[in-house]
């Protein structure tokens, strides 16, 4: 109501992968730091800097505890189907899309661990967006776009996660980390 005719609405935000219901393959790695995260959970205290000695499998365990367990609408997504050690170095979940892009983009965030793990990241995909965007009058401009963050991919991921299909072993690109969206008010 506030834009007239014309007028753009811009969203860069976080986004959720297109197929989120899809069952992919996340392999963690268990020895790029401390294993310990029962004892965080034990304790019910987590500060950045615990956090940040976990291993990401450390951290994949903790996020599902703290992200999933105990709510009735992320339960519906967050359920692992599959859990098995590849090596010392490396576990393997089978779990949603969705749910993997929420760890990943969450992970990192040890500064507000528990905030942040109120929030839901990646509700909508990139479609979704846009779809709800028209049904309620705009017309989305062809710059829209959604990305993967290159340094996100290198700093955060690189050497610590890897995706496959359900059931493989074949890499999967990384998902989407962001949107731009730009909007016109029909």
């Amino acid at each position: 109501k506030e834009l007239k005719r014309g007028g753009r609405l811009i969203i860069r935000d976080v986004v959720g992968p297109e197929k989120g219901k899809n069952i992919v393959r996340i392999f963690v790695n268990s020895k790029d730091g401390e294993n310990d995260w029962k004892e965080l959970i034990r304790r019910g205290e987590r500060t950045p800097e615990e956090i940040n000695k976990l291993s990401t499998e450390g951290k994949f365990w903790l996020f599902y505890h703290d992200f999933v367990k105990g709510n009735q609408k992320r339960n519906k997504w967050g359920k692992i189907e599959k859990y098995f050690k590849v090596n010392e170095n490396l576990a393997c979940l089978e779990i949603t899309a969705h749910l993997a892009s929420e760890f990943l983009l969450k992970k990192d965030y040890t500064i507000n661990w528990l905030s942040e793990m109120r929030e839901d990241f990646c509700f909508w995909s990139f479609k979704k967006w846009k779809k709800e965007l028209k049904k309620i009058g705009f017309k989305i401009r062809k710059e829209s776009l959604a990305f993967t963050n290159p340094w996100i991919v290198k700093n955060r991921w690189v050497g610590k996660v890897r995706l496959s299909k359900k059931g493989g072993n074949k890499k999967l690109q990384f998902p989407p980390t962001n949107l731009l969206i730009i909007a016109e008010k029909k």
